[in-house]
């Protein structure tokens, strides 16, 4: 995927701390510090805005922080399979007992992850819930995976799958130019699974 994307231009791939062979960066691991530590990796490196954001999941929300932090410096951005305030209220709302095991199944995950994902998803916790602030009224194209996992009942799995489309389809009314598609059969990993529709 990454050679593909060098045609189109200049692309940085990154760990962030924690990752990979980055070693731990302080805590609390709040998506305002991932945004300041990517910020600042920018600079060390010259890599000169502005800048198209590709982000899955969490990393869909820290975009939305980055777009806020620095508006002027960003050119459009892509959400693979993000992370929406709307949908974790939502969920809490309408199916609060589900939304307590769907916590836990996400927090034993988490802990058995590497120290710096773990050390994101203890202030993610809290962060998710709240709007990241508005982003600039630039260009964006919002991937939505409608497979379901089945760790809830049906209804609670159809209503879950809708919550999460209507949250993206929010994202994407949030500009001037957003483009929302949803892939039925793709997973939460769309990178991975359909590399091209990224790239696209």
């Amino acid at each position: 995927m990454a050679a593909s994307m060098a045609q189109i231009g200049r692309i940085l791939l990154y760990d962030r701390a924690g990752y990979g062979s980055s070693q731990l960066g302080p805590e609390p691991r709040t998506p305002q510090q991932l945004v300041t530590e990517l910020h600042t990796l920018l600079e060390k490196v010259h890599f000169e805005p502005p800048y198209v954001l590709v982000g899955h999941s969490m990393s869909g929300y820290n975009q939305r922080v980055f777009a806020n932090m620095y508006p002027d410096e960003v050119a459009g951005m892509v959400f693979v399979d993000a992370t929406h305030e709307y949908f974790w209220n939502k969920w809490a709302e309408l199916y609060p007992a589900e939304w307590e095991k769907g916590n836990q199944i996400l927090e034993n995950h988490y802990v058995s992850q590497p120290p710096g994902i773990h050390a994101e998803w203890k202030s993610f916790k809290t962060s998710r819930l709240e709007a990241p602030g508005p982003i600039p009224d630039v260009a964006i194209v919002v991937l939505t995976s409608l497979k379901v996992y089945n760790d809830f009942a049906p209804e609670v799995e159809q209503a879950l799958t809708q919550i999460w489309a209507e949250a993206h389809e929010m994202l994407a009314r949030s500009v001037t130019n957003g483009t929302h598609i949803s892939l039925q059969a793709v997973g939460h990993y769309i990178h991975q699974e359909r590399p091209q529709v990224v790239i696209d």
